[in-house]
């Protein structure tokens, strides 16, 4: 069983056997993800729900991307109820979630082989 928070798949796919761009994409991720997540927190605190649903609407290709399965679902609600100012009291709760699988990712993916 995989225990990692994504999967590489796709990206690996993608690069045909290039290392390098492997690496690039996890840096892209590594150091843009919790930028825009922070930004998703701040904006949430401020009650501005449309600009989560935008950086929800923003992370949902790179989610898709890294294959991070378990929030894929997740940054879609984020996304739709922010939009829609729907279910607004779960959308914090799901934004922590979100925050902590990509602080996971990021440490599990600077330990990938590819990385080093």
């Amino acid at each position: 069983m995989n225990s990692k928070p994504y999967d590489l798949t796709f990206v690996t796919d993608i690069a045909k056997g290039n290392k390098e761009f492997i690496k690039s994409l996890i840096d892209v991720f590594i150091v843009n993800t919790p930028a825009v997540v922070n930004e998703m927190i701040e904006a949430k605190n401020a009650g501005e729900w449309d600009k989560v649903g935008k950086l929800a609407h923003k992370l949902k290709s790179t989610i898709d991307t890294m294959g991070l399965h378990t929030v894929k679902e997740l940054i879609r609600f984020i996304e739709t109820n922010a939009k829609t100012q729907a279910d607004l009291v779960s959308i914090p709760q799901k934004i922590e979630i979100l925050y902590t699988v990509v602080q996971d990712c990021i440490i599990q993916l600077k330990k990938e082989e590819v990385y080093q």
